[in-house]
């Protein structure tokens, strides 16, 4: 997934868009769980932008 940090980094994603990054260089955990599901069972474009949005706010 291109939107995963690079390096120490785990994440998980949900049936329906859900996601979770762990990410241990910015000792930063980002989850995301939308009220209406979306297709697809590895994140989905909101999740997408969500994440990228959190870290550009740490970098």
């Amino acid at each position: 997934m291109p939107y995963v940090p690079q390096g120490r980094a785990c994440y998980w994603g949900g049936w329906g868009g859900s996601l979770i990054v762990m990410d241990l260089d910015t000792r930063t955990t980002i989850s995301y769980m939308m009220n209406k599901m979306a297709p697809g069972i590895i994140g989905s474009d909101r999740s997408e932008n969500y994440v990228r949005a959190i870290q550009s706010c740490l970098t």
